[in-house]
């Protein structure tokens, strides 16, 4: 290395003339270069390391993300799936409870026991089926007969049980006549009948009505928002003079 300022040689890696002290500039210059070019060259290796681990994130991220919706989707499906086997077990369960149903209800209708037929209905409530309908036309019609038969076994009976009398035959004869002249056949036809009959020969027997006076209460109109027909009250005054029933008397 020969010195700038005068003139001497000495090394190149010396940093400074050994002469006259002055500055190696070359080697300054050379080192100044070196550091730079040694700090350019490690940011360009962060840069790199940074987009390399943005990368890393990002797919990390993505799987992250591909996981989640992999895992609501399984779990969506099971959601739908077991939804699906409970309402298949339940329709089942709904079924054999209906069936169970059913045949205690035809059970107790060939049986003719119109009571137990009566109370299996009202303590079923909770099984909804339309299958049922044989029997409900005869249970609503029980439900009129079962209050005349009430009467007709009473001890005693008020001016009030008789106008009741009246208006319940009223009731089952209309519903009768309904269910007869339907389109549906249930072949209940003669059990509605034979209710009829009966209530007719307590009204006959027991009341000594005349058949003017049925046929009037067969054609009464019911008003359901008034609890006294008035020409059910006239026919029921009528029989309680004729019997004598009052308020105090026994029957």
């Amino acid at each position: 290395m020969i010195c700038k300022y005068c003139g001497a040689k000495f090394k190149n890696d010396a940093s400074e003339c050994p002469f006259c002290k002055s500055e190696n500039t070359e080697l300054t210059d050379k080192i100044y270069h070196n550091r730079v070019g040694a700090a350019i060259s490690k940011i360009k290796n962060v840069k790199e390391e940074v987009k390399h681990k943005e990368r890393i994130f990002t797919k990390k991220a993505a799987e992250g993300f591909l996981v989640f919706v992999g895992v609501l989707l399984i779990a969506t499906v099971l959601y739908y799936v077991i939804s699906d086997v409970y309402a298949v077990i339940k329709s089942g369960r709904e079924k054999e409870k209906e069936e169970a149903y059913l045949a205690r209800l035809e059970t107790y209708y060939q049986k003719g026991d119109y009571a137990g037929l009566h109370a299996c209905y009202y303590d079923n409530k909770d099984v909804f089926t339309q299958k049922d309908q044989k029997y409900r036309e005869v249970i609503y019609a029980w439900d009129y007969m079962s209050s005349i038969r009430r009467m007709m076994d009473a001890e005693r009976i008020f001016p009030i049980d008789i106008y009741y009398v009246l208006e319940y035959y009223n009731k089952i004869y209309i519903w009768t006549e309904e269910k007869t002249n339907d389109n549906t056949v249930y072949g209940n036809e003669q059990i509605l009948l034979d209710f009829i009959s009966e209530a007719e020969s307590f009204l006959r027997e027991t009341l000594g009505m005349t058949e003017i006076q049925i046929e009037t209460v067969k054609d009464a109109q019911l008003d359901v928002d008034r609890d006294n027909n008035s020409s059910l009250r006239k026919i029921a005054d009528e029989i309680c003079n004729r019997l004598g029933i009052t308020e105090e008397k026994r029957y």
